[in-house]
């Protein structure tokens, strides 16, 4: 098992260390994070995470709350706030930040009864969390069964067509030609010594998203534009 890189980082910049989160993608180009937007009081929300929570209802479900701002202040307006991720670090993070029940979790085996939550909350490019295509699909279909009838789902993406940087462009073409979605990366995260193994994530333009929910029992009810290429949506169910 790779190290927690992404726990480590964010609780290494927590307790006020100098540190760096780099992602590495698999053909060798890596970019740092921005650690202080997992930090980010609500007035510096981006506008459009503040207009796809708006429609948080009840009982909310946080997958990939990282160092727990949603969660926060979803508890904060009194909801009832689950958050789940999987780095041990990122978790005890949450505790400790005062959110009051983080849970570590597999995004492919969320350990939750049937019709639990009425709102999912997936963002930070949280729409393709659960990494390839097919495991994307398993993930909407996972969220049917432990949600209600009416539940919703709150989500983003990065529209990877808005690029000219030649690096990605050229990588996009290489998954083509081997079949594979073109906005689908392998990365991992590194902090310092600590190295996390190689991970698959998503991301989709806004038809792709809409073509990925209907596969997995879901629609898009409203999209939300934010700054060229991250755009929010607020996913409906729908009849599989």
């Amino acid at each position: 098992m790779g190290g927690d890189a992404f726990g480590r980082a964010l609780t290494d910049f927590y307790l006020g260390n100098e540190v760096e989160l780099v992602f590495e993608r698999d053909d060798g180009h890596s970019n740092s994070s921005d650690l202080p937007h997992y930090f980010r009081e609500p007035g510096a929300f981006p506008p459009y995470e503040k207009d796809v929570l708006s429609y948080a209802e009840a009982k909310v479900l946080d997958v990939g709350c990282g160092a727990g701002r949603h969660s926060i202040w979803l508890q904060e307006e009194g909801f009832d706030v689950t958050s789940v991720d999987s780095s041990p670090l990122a978790v005890e993070l949450c505790r400790r930040r005062g959110v009051q029940k983080p849970i570590r979790g597999d995004v492919h085996h969320l350990p939750f009864r049937k019709a639990v939550f009425d709102s999912v909350v997936l963002l930070g490019n949280g729409f393709g969390l659960a990494g390839r295509l097919e495991d994307t699909v398993g993930l909407l279909r996972m969220l049917r069964e432990i949600t209600k009838d009416d539940a919703l789902v709150l989500t983003d993406s990065r529209s990877y067509v808005l690029t000219r940087e030649r690096a990605h462009l050229e990588y996009h073409e290489a998954n083509r030609r081997k079949g594979r979605p073109a906005g689908e990366v392998k990365i991992r995260a590194k902090c310092g010594t600590e190295v996390s193994d190689w991970f698959y994530l998503l991301m989709v333009t806004p038809q792709e998203m809409e073509e990925v929910c209907e596969k997995g029992g879901w629609r898009v009810k409203e999209f939300f534009e934010c700054v060229e290429p991250v755009f929010g949506a607020v996913l409906e169910k729908s009849r599989l």
